[in-house]
């Protein structure tokens, strides 16, 4: 839980609308992003390992099969990872467009409708200086 809500941000980062990243800095940000991720997570797991059976049963747990059970885990970890990617840009990511496109056509109906009240006043103030002028006579 705790990687994931530090995962959301960094891609938000990542996927910012001002400057993208290009394809292969983007690429390279998502792996450091992924290790970083699967670092955490294992100290995570040491960590409530250590803190819900005690300091030796987290140490003979991590020392047995080290290599198989780190790399085991890293690869779910960035299987996690990619998953929290993909939940951003496709999930987050398309609402925050819609709600971009939203906030930009209601800017330009209200351009539209400030259009309108504009030439709607040139007309007025072209027509009232000739019905008072043309009222007398």
């Amino acid at each position: 839980m705790l990687p994931g809500r530090l995962g959301l941000p960094w891609t938000r980062w990542l996927s910012r609308p001002g400057q993208p990243p290009t394809r292969w800095t983007g690429a390279v940000l998502h792996a450091l992003g992924a290790l970083v991720f699967v670092a955490l997570w294992q100290v995570l797991d040491f960590a409530s390992a250590w803190w819900f059976f005690g300091a030796d049963h987290a140490g003979a747990a991590f020392e047995q099969r080290l290599l198989w059970r780190v790399l085991w885990r890293a690869m779910w970890g960035v299987f996690v990872y990619l998953a929290l990617v993909l939940a951003f840009v496709l999930g987050f990511g398309a609402a925050l467009a819609t709600r971009s496109a939203h906030r930009a056509a209601v800017t330009a109906a209200r351009a539209e409708a400030s259009l309108v009240r504009a030439e709607l006043a040139a007309i007025s103030g072209k027509l009232n200086p000739h019905f008072l002028f043309n009222t007398p006579n």
